[in-house]
């Protein structure tokens, strides 16, 4: 739609923020990261576009959330749990199902997926390794 959305982390005691460039190069704060503790590296990992929806996965070492941008608000739709309290560093769109992965070190790989934006599944079970081990994940889509 002609604008472009940047994630971005930031140091203990501030949060991570979605910043937005209009198309005469101005940024401005779309989105501050909310919820958890504010530690270092907080922030805003990865975006992808899905169902005519930004979404963004936000990290801080007690939370973890992912949040839906439908062009006017913010909205949060998923907010990790017990096992799922990872930083989804990797989200993306195959066959019409939006598919998050998360993971880090010391921390056990998460897959959720959506066909819809709203009711998530935790697909984590279906890893071939009784670890769970995935990450880093990395991806990258040239239209």
């Amino acid at each position: 739609k002609g604008l472009l959305y940047v994630g971005s982390d930031n140091a203990a005691g501030s949060r991570g923020k979605v910043l937005v460039r209009d198309s005469a190069g101005a940024y401005t704060v779309s989105d501050t990261g909310a919820g958890g503790t504010t530690n270092i590296n907080n922030g805003y990992l990865a975006m992808v576009e899905f169902e005519d929806n930004l979404y963004a996965s936000y990290w801080t070492s007690d939370t973890s959330i992912i949040r839906k941008f439908n062009g006017s608000a913010w909205s949060t739709v998923y907010t990790g749990v017990a096992g799922t309290i990872r930083p989804f560093i990797l989200l993306i769109v195959d066959n019409g199902v939006l598919f998050a992965f998360g993971g880090g070190k010391l921390l056990t790989a998460v897959v959720l997926t959506t066909p819809d934006g709203t009711a998530w599944t935790n697909q984590t079970a279906q890893l071939p390794e009784a670890d769970h081990t995935l990450l880093p994940v990395y991806g990258v889509e040239i239209l």
